[in-house]
């Protein structure tokens, strides 16, 4: 398919590195909701951004999708083995779409 002459082809220099900086900016710095990892009595709390976890999960969005768009804390109860480790990796793979995992916790990550 060719594009007339009289059309132009934008494209957004580093956007991907820019997407990725205020992903991290948005978790680390600006977060609008805290998951609580529940796999011990006191849980581990992990901030982030939710409109970046809807989108990248399924899980994540029927969890957000009903809460007021208010900063939030919500508890995500640990269970099928996954520890708050396994998930602090998805929470920055989904913030950043990069994650490094060992092909003994591939099997873990992968139904998150």
């Amino acid at each position: 398919m060719t594009m007339p002459e009289s059309d132009l082809m934008l494209q957004w220099n580093h956007h991907q590195q820019i997407m990725e900086d205020v992903a991290d900016t948005l978790r680390h710095k600006d977060p609008d909701v805290t998951l609580v990892y529940s796999d011990s009595v006191e849980g581990e709390h992990f901030s982030g951004s939710r409109i970046l976890l809807s989108a990248s999960s399924p899980l994540l969005y029927a969890l957000l999708k009903d809460q007021p768009f208010i900063p939030s804390t919500i508890v995500v109860a640990g269970s099928g083995g996954k520890n708050s480790t396994t998930f602090n990796s998805i929470m920055s793979f989904v913030h950043t779409g990069t994650i490094i995992v060992s092909k003994d916790d591939l099997e873990e990550v992968i139904p998150l």
